[in-house]
């Protein structure tokens, strides 16, 4: 009798991906990876706003152009957002896969990433995510998103000893205040604004004075995304490659992460 056994694809090596890749940056590095992915894999890319911004920059980078949507049949498409774009050479090769030379490249790089780069990586994800969380309920609220934008609190060394589930309970139990002064205001967005970040700074001391006394669980105080959730593909990415935290990444402050 004959065994067949099958070996793994073996992914041919692409020095010019490689040294450009970590030209650009592990945050870049994996949102470009994470467009590749979402040819194939309906999710978002990236927090609001964030893919296109990616895509607008490597089109600067002379990676790509960015094509019109609507006349992207022989384009690159994105099946979860409305991106479109063609590569320029040499990154438009057909005889390589380039999401799995990537994923490969990315791979490689995070096992010599030192540990402050990754995690100032899952820094700027977490940071990413707080933001597109808080945009999102001011929408709900009928606020305006750019509401959020440079709030004194959030910055703050207790907001940044948080992890990023309690920042998201921070977020949504602060905005229930805003939105209750916004409608006592009158309308007042400015007096919602400035109820959003004295509530956002009595919460985050609060919490870590609980913190300190020693009386919180891990998951205490921690909103984490629901199952009907779509994780960016950014951050799948990064999981796999720099970031391999699991529900840490959720529910430690980045401080205390193991990378």
């Amino acid at each position: 009798m004959a065994y067949v056994v099958s070996q793994p694809t073996l992914i041919a090596p692409w020095p010019e991906l490689d040294n450009f890749v970590r030209s650009i940056g592990p945050f870049l590095a994996c949102a470009w990876c994470a467009l590749e992915r979402s040819r194939t894999a309906s999710s978002p890319v990236a927090a609001e706003g964030l893919a296109s911004q990616a895509l607008d920059t490597l089109a600067t980078l002379r990676v790509l152009h960015r094509e019109p949507v609507e006349c992207s049949r022989l384009a690159a498409r994105s099946l979860y957002e409305p991106l479109a774009w063609s590569y320029k050479s040499p990154w438009s090769r057909s005889d390589l896969n380039l999401e799995s030379a990537l994923t490969r490249s990315l791979t490689q790089w995070a096992a010599e990433c030192t540990p402050s780069a990754r995690r100032n990586l899952g820094i700027s994800l977490a940071s990413t995510e707080a933001r597109a969380y808080l945009a999102n309920l001011l929408r709900k609220h009928r606020l305006d998103p750019k509401l959020g934008d440079g709030l004194q609190s959030i910055g703050s060394p207790e907001w940044n000893a948080l992890s990023l589930g309690r920042k998201r309970y921070v977020l949504w139990a602060s905005m229930r205040n805003s939105a209750s002064e916004f409608i006592q205001s009158g309308l007042d967005e400015h007096a919602a604004r400035r109820a959003l970040d004295r509530e956002i700074k009595r919460r985050c001391i609060w919490l870590a004075g609980r913190e300190q006394a020693g009386t919180l669980a891990r998951k205490d105080f921690c909103f984490l995304p629901g199952q009907g959730w779509r994780q960016p593909l950014i951050l799948d990415v990064a999981m796999e490659t720099f970031l391999p935290l699991g529900m840490a990444y959720w529910l430690e402050p980045s401080g205390s992460w193991q990378l």
